[in-house]
């Protein structure tokens, strides 16, 4: 397995993965194995006990008690974390420009932003009926006054 381009968090997990499959295993063993008796027990129609937690005082039961599982303990499992994220401090794929927080009221501006396009296209559809209105009465002078107004309110707006 070549780990060249695997980050050490990565390893970690297939670590893991490999004791979990480990420690799957075993408890399929025993469940094979509790069937295999169970099978025996029932050509002779007796109840078959299984003893996860409960420690028989009579010999005869003795065999019926099921194997405990080896479960790596979680102290090791800290060690090997600690130590390997020691040797790389900084992960090889993150990018540290990408971490850095929005404004607050980034997705507000977001979600109003095809409203206000609709907004502004009505507004600019009313001030062409405006000032068609207007030449329509015969007011040229109102109406080329108004529209200078307009601009320059636009543009001290900006």
């Amino acid at each position: 397995m070549a780990t060249e381009g695997i980050s050490s968090l990565e390893l970690a997990a297939l670590d893991r993965k490999g004791r979990l499959k480990a420690l799957a295993e075993q408890v399929d063993e025993n469940k094979d194995h509790g069937v295999k008796r169970g099978l025996e027990d029932s050509e002779s129609n007796t109840a078959r006990i299984k003893f996860r937690n409960y420690q028989p005082l009579d010999d005869a039961l003795q065999e019926q008690k099921l194997k405990k599982p080896d479960a790596p303990t979680a102290k090791e499992d800290v060690e090997e974390i600690l130590n390997s994220t020691k040797a790389n401090a900084t992960p090889e794929g993150l990018d540290l420009i990408n971490l850095a927080p929005r404004k607050p009221d980034w997705d507000l501006k977001r979600a109003i932003e095809d409203k206000m396009q609709k907004l502004e296209r009505r507004t600019q559809r009313s001030i062409v009926d405006i000032i068609r209105e207007r030449l329509r009465e015969g007011n040229l002078a109102t109406a080329v006054e108004a529209v200078a107004k307009d601009e320059a309110y636009e543009s001290d707006s900006d």
